[in-house]
């Protein structure tokens, strides 16, 4: 096992550096550019999290058993997908597809899937790892959604199913009205698991048992309105602040200055389904 390991630590940095190089070879197409520079930035984090993983496991035989071998036709495969991007950059044909090609092979191989396996097992023995699955998670996410934003790359989202999951990210949606429930359910289904609630006092107790990536919240509503919902999570969770949206009626100054004094983003019904998942989408990616 600890092989395998030494051998991810490898992969993820020179996955890093090609990564860096394929950014700096598009510099016209900015959002392509940033794009790969995003999963650079994702590999160098993988590195350091896959070396804490050794440094973990290196002195300890308690840990629950792995995964025995790495094949060599896996390693081929990664090998022959960054060499193809290597050679592509130094003869100047390097095309885009190319690029996405073997983006999709790097990340979705079985390497990378022995990665996700490992992480699974140490998030469940070893609570520090749980962020890292958290943004593993993460980079998967924001891969199909640059893929799903391209017409030229859809081709490839198949493939992102057969990536194993080692997180599911959490919204919670609280309104006491079902049919805005029902509605967001289906936008952002996508997204993560939906959990609801019909008021604030039911959306406080399931955020002190569980963490939502992203909350949603109406701000007019029976037993604990939205606002008072808000102030009772910060007291006990300030960083949670961050995981707010409020999607409410008519906002009167009182509500409206509270919004901007908390620098709290909110929306106001109804809005267009895709800027409600925009936004969503927005706190899912920076929480």
């Amino acid at each position: 096992m600890k092989n395998i390991i030494e051998w991810l630590i490898s992969a993820e940095a020179r996955t890093l550096s090609v990564y860096n190089k394929a950014a700096d070879y598009f510099p016209a197409d900015e959002e392509f550019s940033t794009f790969i520079r995003r999963l650079a930035h994702d590999e160098k984090e993988h590195h350091t999290v896959i070396t804490q993983v050794y440094d973990v496991i290196k002195d300890r035989s308690d840990l629950p058993p792995l995964i025995a071998t790495m094949s060599d036709t896996t390693r081929k495969e990664f090998d022959d997908c960054l060499s193809k991007i290597e050679k592509g950059m130094e003869a100047g044909t390097l095309t885009k597809s190319d690029l996405a090609d073997c983006i999709i092979s790097i990340e979705f191989c079985e390497w990378n899937d022995a990665f996700a396996y490992i992480l699974t097992t140490m998030k469940n023995s070893d609570a520090k790892f749980r962020a890292a699955a958290i943004n593993i998670h993460k980079h998967k996410m924001a891969i199909e959604r640059f893929l799903n934003s391209c017409n030229e790359f859809k081709k490839h989202l198949d493939r992102i199913t057969h990536f194993p999951d080692i997180w599911e990210e959490k919204i919670l949606i609280v309104d006491d009205e079902q049919v805005i429930i029902d509605v967001m359910q289906a936008i952002l289904s996508k997204e993560g698991m939906i959990e609801t609630a019909a008021n604030g006092k039911e959306a406080l107790e399931k955020v002190q048992e569980k963490y939502y990536a992203a909350i949603i919240s109406d701000v007019n509503m029976p037993v604990m309105d939205g606002i008072d919902f808000y102030k009772r999570a910060v007291e006990l969770y300030p960083s949670i602040s961050k995981r707010f949206l409020f999607f409410t009626g008519r906002v009167d100054g009182k509500t409206a200055d509270f919004f901007r004094e908390h620098n709290l983003p909110y929306l106001q019904k109804p809005s267009h389904l895709k800027e409600i998942k925009n936004k969503v989408i927005g706190i899912l990616s920076a929480s």
